[in-house]
């Protein structure tokens, strides 16, 4: 598994903190359902094309930058 960062709402992060309290789910796996499904009800569209580039442009910028610091230090 790799690890990105995204930026939520305030009302996001409450119900994703609600959802989780309620499940017992932690929120990471919820997030990572939560795309699931959406890629599968998706998964022809070129909308998910589009989030597929946007997710792995991401993780190759979040591993660039994190190679970068160890390089660095």
């Amino acid at each position: 598994m790799k690890r990105i960062s995204v930026h939520l709402t305030d009302n996001q992060i409450t119900e994703l903190k609600d959802l989780s309290s309620t499940t017992g789910l932690k929120a990471a796996e919820l997030i990572r359902r939560a795309i699931d499904d959406y890629l599968s009800r998706n998964k022809d569209s070129s909308s998910h094309k589009k989030l597929l580039k946007n997710l792995e442009e991401a993780v190759n910028a979040d591993n660039d930058e994190s190679q970068n610091t160890a390089e660095s230090e």
